[in-house]
């Protein structure tokens, strides 16, 4: 994208540089071209501008890292820090927690049933065992 737009820019400033070494008696078709043409520049000349300010801010932005990185944190700065880690790991905490009890319920309720089928097979055993009793 921008090896087109130094192509076109570069075509603009050559036909601005013929247009120029022209006299000043031109007929009005090659005028409104030229005007055309003139605009389309500044369009293009405010995209890269534009471009260029978006490729810029990142490297501000790295910059300021670098900069974070060599220097000393405001203790403020460290506090904040300091405050959302804080509170990122209650959250997690939190979540552990009720983690946690969902599967002691859960546990608790598995071990109740575990109970009530061995009663069952006790009760069904010590049935089997007195019908064998009746038997004999």
């Amino acid at each position: 994208m921008e090896a087109t737009q130094e192509l076109q820019l570069e075509k603009l400033h050559s036909t601005h540089q013929r247009v120029d070494s022209k006299s000043s008696e031109e007929d009005p078709v090659h005028r409104n071209v030229y005007k055309s043409q003139l605009e389309s520049l500044k369009v293009l000349r405010k995209d890269l501008l534009s471009e260029l300010k978006q490729t810029q801010m990142p490297l501000a932005l790295e910059l300021d890292t670098m900069d974070s990185l060599t220097s000393r944190p405001s203790a403020q700065a460290v506090n904040q820090r300091v405050l959302y880690h804080n509170s990122e790991l209650t959250n997690f905490v939190s979540r552990l927690t009720e983690e946690k009890m969902e599967l002691r319920n859960t546990l608790g309720r598995l071990e109740e049933e575990i109970w009530r089928y061995r009663q069952r097979g006790t009760e069904q055993q010590n049935g089997h065992d007195t019908s064998e009793n009746h038997a004999d």
